[in-house]
């Protein structure tokens, strides 16, 4: 078991994770639509680059890029040199091209390339319920699922994948099986009185078990260990 970590360096959230996530693995951020999935993983590859030197991809299967990154603009973050020299990338590979619909590991290969060719450290996929659009067979996605992030894993990147669920499910994720197929899972809340981050599940290292309290300001997300929004 590694004891390497990496900071994601955003206010409060390393300090319920020992000082980071466990570097090299796979995880599964979820929440419902709106709760900052994607501000939290952009801001984990944001800092990863600009804090720590360590590059960031970011792979959306859905959104294009100019719409994601567009949203971000709205943060004082100083993205635009490590987008201009790809130390922080985001790509759109969208499932309804051919090429990927019929073929889910076409597209790691894609993604492994990638990474490979210019040393991404921190990776990002947005979002797992995209990639289970093109499966009819449970058994076959959750069998797949995990060869994918089996063989992401190989590459050593520390890797943050997207899921879903709907603001009125019982369960965490969409699926129901995402959980299994990593080493951790981090919930995010949101209601129209407040917002919460909560660490599910990690393997590796103590973490709390609280929802705490998150907000999303000029700089990003902050979080407020402690505070306990119910």
């Amino acid at each position: 078991m590694t004891d390497e970590r990496i900071a994601t360096g955003i206010n409060g959230l390393d300090a319920l994770l020992e000082g980071g996530f466990p570097s090299g693995r796979n995880y599964m951020i979820s929440g419902s639509a709106g709760s900052g999935k994607t501000i939290l993983c952009s801001q984990i590859l944001y800092n990863g680059v600009y804090k720590f030197s360590e590059k960031g991809l970011y792979v959306s299967f859905e959104e294009p890029v100019e719409d994601i990154l567009s949203d971000l603009n709205r943060f004082d973050w100083k993205t635009a040199p490590y987008l201009a020299d790809q130390s922080l990338k985001y790509m759109h590979l969208p499932m309804l091209k051919t090429e990927y619909e019929d073929n889910v590991f076409q597209l790691l290969s894609v993604i492994m390339k990638e990474v490979k060719d210019h040393g991404y450290q921190r990776l990002v996929l947005d979002s797992l319920p995209a990639l289970g659009l093109v499966y009819k067979d449970y058994n076959l996605m959750r069998k797949e699922l995990y060869l994918m992030l089996h063989e992401i894993r190989k590459t050593g990147c520390t890797t943050f994948i997207i899921t879903e669920k709907a603001s009125t499910d019982l369960g965490h994720t969409r699926f129901g099986v995402e959980d299994f197929l990593a080493h951790g899972l981090v919930l995010l809340h949101a209601s129209h009185t407040y917002r919460g981050i909560e660490i599910r599940k990690m393997r590796g290292t103590a973490h709390s078990t609280d929802v705490n309290r998150m907000r999303i300001g000029d700089g990003g997300i902050t979080i407020y260990p402690g505070d306990h929004p119910y």
